[in-house]
């Protein structure tokens, strides 16, 4: 009876704790949003051709991007080499494939690991 009782609250706790407080499930209870405009700045200033775009707008989204999407890009990162442990080739039926790699720790640029990871890859 103890051992029913605990399972009973173990299912009923995790289920009151699985859902976050203030989730909307119904569509309609969805508050309106309206995008932005794309050719707006953050200022309000209009931009009208691509030079404005290029030095305003673009790095304004790129910008909106980084803080609530993707976050920041690291710097210069502490790989050398790029070592590699396993490589058999397919995976997931051909669609994708399948290496396990490994780093030496040392200064390296994004530039250097991203050719070091090419190298790699691509032979």
């Amino acid at each position: 009876m103890k051992t029913i009782l605990l399972v009973v609250f173990f299912i009923a706790s995790f289920t009151a704790y699985s859902q976050r407080p203030g989730t909307i499930y119904d569509e309609e209870k969805i508050p309106q949003y309206t995008l932005p405009e794309i050719l707006v700045a953050q200022n309000g200033r209009k931009i009208r051709n691509l030079k404005q775009w290029e030095k305003i707008r673009k790095p304004e989204i790129l910008r909106l991007f980084q803080q609530e999407v993707f976050g920041k890009i690291p710097g210069k990162l502490e790989i050398s080499e790029v070592i590699v442990h396993e490589n058999n080739g397919e995976a997931l039926g051909g669609l994708a494939v399948r290496k396990q790699l490994d780093k030496n720790e040392l200064p390296v640029s994004e530039e250097e690991l991203n050719k070091l990871i090419a190298k790699e890859f691509h032979g």
